[in-house]
């Protein structure tokens, strides 16, 4: 005799979940009293259901928004690092002797060793002690 083992395994995602426990429910709906789940907690499982579903919807729908108000988003961005590119541009041009002064425009200005400049250019401008 062969001994072969059966494998019945459970769905991961959300959506899937779902659907498998509202089409048992659906069986055992239909089989009625002659259900072997009869004794399992239906009071409990048949509203997490619906909770589920309605929960899943609603985060489907706010996925979609999210990811239309990233596209919005990103459109925009563009625009603005074009914006910020050639406000560097100018103001180092205008600033050119002072670069550290692109910082009064919110700027990091780094040093020319690769680090951040953490002073202010008020304090850059002092005489060292």
């Amino acid at each position: 005799m062969s001994s072969n083992r059966v494998r019945v395994d459970l769905p991961n995602g959300a959506e899937d979940r779902i659907n498998l426990a509202k089409m048992i429910a659906a069986k055992h709906t239909e089989l009625g009293t002659a259900s072997p789940l009869a004794q399992l907690k239906w009071d409990k499982v048949t509203p997490a259901i619906a909770a589920a579903e309605t929960a899943h919807r609603e985060s489907k729908r706010l996925q979609a928004q999210a990811e239309a108000a990233t596209q919005t988003r990103d459109a925009a961005l563009e625009t603005i690092v074009t914006f910020l590119r050639a406000s560097r541009d100018v103001l180092s041009g205008v600033h050119a002797d002072e670069m550290r002064r692109l910082g009064d425009y919110g700027f990091t200005v780094s040093a020319s060793g690769g680090r951040a400049a953490k002073e202010t250019p008020e304090e850059a401008a002092k005489p060292a002690s």
